[in-house]
């Protein structure tokens, strides 16, 4: 009998404990907003960085420049976050590159340009030089993002709302929240300073005006604008129109 009220007991004390361990597991769970995934995809060392500027300055001398600069090696990641396109909420995604080396970092964020394939988003080609070479830029001391934008990577099932700005600003800004929110749980060692700077060409170039217009008259509680690049954007939409309608055979959407 005195066996069976201690086996009791201590069942009744362990339901107890599992149960408090449960729930201090949930308590201690971070809650995200706009976060909702991200794996990483790639990383590359000091020297690695190193080597792919001495081979990138082979074509463009002025690149040499950055060489010393270079402070760390960088991990790259695929992020997924919640935004809205079209009045719904969607899942869309782009790259962080983050610093291998622990610290407190601006953020420079890369608007890409004009794109009308699904296998050309920066989260799908995460090696192509052209994005490698806008991600080795965290090892200078930034937190780097390339947003997919609406229509590409985990959002390829809707419609690309190109030259839409409020779309297209939202989605880049949602991303910056979700870092925000992900920075040293999601991505250790990396905080995030509320400094931003923009880089954009072509489509990228727009869409980097339009976000440089919305951080200042919108949102400049929230976001410090450091600066901005804008670079030859779509501005004679006709012109674009014309070439894309008239042409025999226009490549989208694979």
């Amino acid at each position: 009998m005195k066996i069976s009220r201690y086996i009791i007991r201590l069942s009744l004390f362990l339901v107890f404990v599992t149960v408090l361990v449960s729930s201090c597991r949930k308590d201690t769970a971070p809650v995200y907003k706009h976060y909702i995934s991200g794996e990483r995809a790639v990383s590359y060392s000091g020297e690695d960085v190193i080597n792919l500027l001495d081979f990138a300055a082979g074509f463009f001398p002025e690149i040499g420049e950055i060489r010393p600069h270079v402070t760390s090696g960088i991990d790259v990641y695929r992020m997924v976050y919640l935004t809205e396109a079209g009045g719904k909420m969607i899942e869309a995604s782009g790259l962080v590159s983050v610093p291998s080396a622990n610290g407190r970092y601006p953020v420079l964020s890369f608007q890409n340009g004009t794109n009308t394939l699904h296998s050309d988003a920066p989260t799908r080609k995460v090696t192509d030089v052209s994005y490698t070479l806008v991600e080795i830029m965290a090892s200078l001391g930034f937190i780097v993002v390339l947003p997919d934008y609406p229509g590409f990577g985990s959002s390829s099932q809707i419609p690309h709302p190109y030259l839409i700005t409020e779309p297209t600003v939202r989605s880049v800004t949602d991303m910056f929240r979700a870092l925000e929110e992900a920075a040293g749980i999601e991505f250790p060692g990396v905080t995030v300073e509320n400094e931003y700077y923009l880089l954009g060409y072509s489509q990228g170039g727009w869409a980097t005006l339009a976000l440089h217009k919305e951080l200042e008259l919108t949102y400049s509680q929230e976001f410090r604008l450091a600066g901005s690049a804008c670079g030859a954007g779509p501005y004679h939409t006709y012109i674009l129109s014309a070439g894309m309608t008239d042409a025999a055979r226009y490549p989208m959407h694979t």
